[in-house]
């Protein structure tokens, strides 16, 4: 019988845990890691989407038919196995998560190390780790295995939910740049703003300040709206990947008012930042080329 299920409304998670002997401590974690990975996979899923002929590898295995048809779903739940495997220090259970169908844990297993070594949240560093799957290796990774003929079943255990307690800021960004994928812009510049009056991060501000900028570009408030919002966002010590897109942002905009001296520093400085994502340096490269280029048909 199901004694934890989880349920969503919007911006709200419910957890019911029905009574049991043991502590439910596991499904409890488990729905905890869905509340905080769901959002992130969702948001790259068009990225997801583009490795989806893994999909192939798994219709044998003892998965339902939504993981089997869903590559997002099944991304998002290796994610989380492989999570759970390093919480655990258990790298018997990424094998177990593989051989049940969930195909992915092996890579994220590999990539957490690897994430936690650098300074970008997981909803910026995800990309970074789905452009690093290669289909080619994972294809040959899965050749030699297995799956099971049956769902496990697993017992109740105890275990400790480790991390610390995100800020009030962090979970206003969270939901902010959910809405803000969404498109759903006012609500979303609405908790950006009500970030940075909580408690908080500087980094956690400079992300509010780059929230308000990007809202600002779309809804066509003006070059130099944005360019005062993105101003912010470098004044109030912004973490790697803010930084970059920052810049790679304030290059554009005085690009598009021809101010080219400026647009190529920022630029520049884009390409400077150690920890910047690599889409960040791809557009900062390209569009700094374009504008050379540009420069160059223009001398006389």
């Amino acid at each position: 019988d199901l004694l934890v299920s989880t349920f969503h409304y919007a911006d709200d998670t419910y957890v019911i845990i029905s009574p049991s002997e043991q502590p439910r401590i596991y499904d409890l974690r488990h729905a905890y890691l869905h509340f905080q990975i769901d959002p992130v996979m969702i948001r790259y899923s068009v990225d997801l989407h583009q490795k989806r002929s893994l999909l192939d590898l798994v219709q044998t295995a003892p998965l339902t038919d939504d993981f089997k048809t869903d590559f997002v779903l099944l991304a998002d739940e290796s994610l989380i196995k492989a999570v759970e495997a390093r919480l655990d220090k258990d790298s018997a259970a990424v094998k177990r998560a593989t051989r049940q169908g969930y195909i992915l844990t092996p890579f994220f297993a590999e990539q957490l190390p690897i994430f936690e070594k650098q300074e970008q949240g997981l909803r910026f560093y995800a990309d970074v780790m789905i452009d690093a799957i290669d289909l080619k290796y994972e294809s040959a990774r899965l050749s030699t295995v297995t799956f099971d003929a049956a769902p496990l079943q697993r017992q109740a255990q105890q275990v400790i939910i480790a991390g610390p307690e995100p800020s009030a800021a962090s979970k206003t960004l969270d939901k902010a740049e959910n809405l803000y994928t969404a498109r759903s812009l006012e609500e979303s510049k609405a908790l950006f703003t009500k970030a940075l009056e909580l408690k908080g991060e500087p980094a956690e501000h400079a992300q509010a300040w780059y929230g308000l900028a990007r809202i600002s570009v779309l809804q066509g408030n003006g070059a130099i709206a944005a360019i005062q919002l993105f101003d912010k966002v470098l004044q109030t010590s912004p973490d790697d990947f803010t930084r970059a897109w920052a810049d790679v942002y304030l290059g554009r905009l005085h690009n598009i008012r021809q101010d080219f001296p400026l647009a190529t520093k920022y630029y520049q400085d884009a390409l400077a930042v150690n920890g910047a994502s690599d889409k960040a340096k791809q557009a900062a490269t390209k569009e700094l080329q374009e504008l050379l280029k540009t420069q160059e048909k223009q001398t006389p």
